[in-house]
């Protein structure tokens, strides 16, 4: 079932019903359960101010009448603690500000000289915040849906910084991110660029990128198609990957890291394909 058919916070009451070999129709105890739709979008205060660099707002028009709860932070100081504050009910959540493969920054810099904070992938980078061990707190014990939390996993992790997709570092973020076998584990991805981009240019790329989310694609067709449009747009988004800055053009400019057929709207089926209504919602 897609949740994006109610509205944040909905009680939805959920029941199942199995027809069996026997010819009898087997229906389990109905269940009550909260509809937690949720779009966490944070922006470097500076950024937001620079015409074209407020990604968090794009993103938060794009996804208008989407039934997504969606909280913009894009004043001067946000910090670490409350991008991880926030972390708990985040199924999307963006970051647009300064970064790499191993760090990102919050606005704590723009308060004063010297006072910068980093959030970290995991805890073997040794500082103060990091996403690892905050989800670990945040889960509970036990695996979503069944986590003693009841707080949901974060499907989409966009960050919008240079160069902090030419690993998969941030996957951490989504933990527990890959199976008992080592395979992603499903319906979760993490995107960041691979390279150094603009500032001003972080409307145009979350323009591109959301609305065919937000259309049902996955996230990898989205990808796909975003790469198509800036191949046809040459003069809206651009990238120096060590050559100096040129237009968007390839896939691994803007990897996908984890699961490929996440999605924002509609059912994740594991593929590409249309969810069938017959028996998906």
């Amino acid at each position: 079932m897609d949740s994006t058919h109610f509205p944040d916070g909905s009680l939805v009451e959920v029941r199942f019903e199995a027809d069996g070999d026997d010819g009898v129709t087997y229906v389990a105890p109905p269940k009550i359960v909260e509809v937690k739709n949720r779009a966490t979008l944070f922006n470097r205060a500076d950024f937001s101010t620079s015409n074209g660099g407020f990604g968090a707002l794009r993103i938060f028009n794009e996804l208008t009448d989407s039934n997504y709860d969606r909280m913009v932070e894009a004043s001067t100081g946000w910090s670490a603690a409350g991008v991880l504050a926030e972390l708990g009910d985040a199924a999307i959540h963006y970051v647009n500000t300064h970064g790499n493969v191993d760090l990102h920054t919050s606005d704590s810099d723009e308060l004063c000289e010297g006072c910068d904070e980093y959030i970290c992938p995991g805890p073997e980078w040794g500082t103060e915040f990091d996403y690892e061990s905050w989800r670990t707190i945040i889960n509970g014990t036990g695996l979503a849906p069944l986590n003693t939390s009841a707080k949901p996993p974060t499907h989409l992790f966009l960050l919008d910084a240079c160069c902090a997709g030419l690993n998969n570092n941030f996957i951490r973020i989504m933990w527990p991110y890959a199976d008992y076998y080592g395979g992603w584990v499903r319906n979760k991805a993490y995107c960041c660029w691979s390279g150094t981009i603009y500032v001003h240019e972080a409307e145009n790329r979350m323009g591109l990128l959301i609305p065919y989310l937000r259309g049902g694609d996955t996230i990898h067709l989205a990808r796909d198609q975003m790469i198509d449009d800036c191949i046809q747009n040459p003069e809206l988004v651009h990238i120096d990957t060590g050559t100096g800055m040129r237009s968007v053009s390839m896939t691994t400019d803007y990897p996908v890291w984890g699961n490929y057929y996440v999605r924002v709207k509609n059912v994740y089926t594991g593929s590409d394909n249309t969810p069938p209504t017959v028996w998906y919602y």
